[in-house]
């Protein structure tokens, strides 16, 4: 429910599922954390929503299991912010709603690259 009906972003509900769902107040979520607010968030008479949620995380546990590669969206937003730590960040994830955190990961992705390629002309 971060997004009205006119597709706005309602910055208040955002900080709400961090006030609610944050356990232990670590500025972030973990994947279980992520679950949680999953199945807290359903709403009532939402079949659909809940058959969706419902076949994602048994898509996850079946790819986890079978070593597959995971597309899912709400894996997939872990896996873009893949934290060290396993808590990922509200900037981060408030990053995914603006488009902001793709800007930041190529970033990241060029940085490395770039070291990658002063590591190998080192070498020779």
């Amino acid at each position: 429910m971060t997004y009205d009906s006119e597709g706005r972003f309602r910055p208040q509900q955002f900080e709400d599922i961090f006030a609610k769902y944050d356990r232990g107040d670590k500025g972030g979520l973990t994947f279980g954390d992520v679950l949680c607010m999953w199945s807290g968030q359903k709403m009532v008479f939402d079949f659909f929503g809940w058959s969706a949620t419902f076949l994602e995380c048994e898509y996850l546990i079946a790819s986890i299991a079978s070593n597959v590669r995971l597309t899912r969206v709400g894996l997939a937003t872990y896996l873009l912010l893949w934290p060290d730590d396993g808590i990922m960040r509200k900037d981060d994830i408030r990053g995914i709603y603006d488009g902001s955190i793709f800007y930041k990961k190529e970033a990241e992705h060029q940085r490395k690259k770039e070291l990658k390629k002063q590591r190998l002309v080192k070498r020779m």
